[in-house]
């Protein structure tokens, strides 16, 4: 989000998402804003985004959950017993996070 005001809302998009501005996009998401926030002008444009996009925090979010369920199987008692005297290994990849 680039500016809010009651009135108008202005969103930038970095390059790399260009195509999402496309006319049919933009229409969609502009009525939504409208309908939803109650302004009546939004914009878009392309640039250089700063702060944490929505993405890259739920990026961020899904990293921490799966650091957290790796950590609490290495740490469950049964499973260190599995790799202390059967040289078990933890798969990492097969471990994933309860919602």
């Amino acid at each position: 989000m680039a500016e809010y005001t009651d009135r108008h809302l202005a969103l930038c998009v970095p390059e790399v998402h260009r195509h999402l501005l496309d006319t049919g996009f933009q229409e969609k998401l502009a009525a939504a804003l409208r309908d939803h926030l109650g302004v009546r002008k939004v914009a878009f444009r392309v640039g250089e985004v700063t702060g944490m996009t929505p993405a890259a925090q739920q990026q961020q979010e899904k990293a921490a959950r799966q650091s957290g369920a790796v950590a609490a199987i290495e740490q469950d008692p049964f499973v260190r017993d599995l790799v202390e005297h059967f040289d078990a290994r933890l798969v990492e990849s097969s471990i994933k996070p309860t919602e």
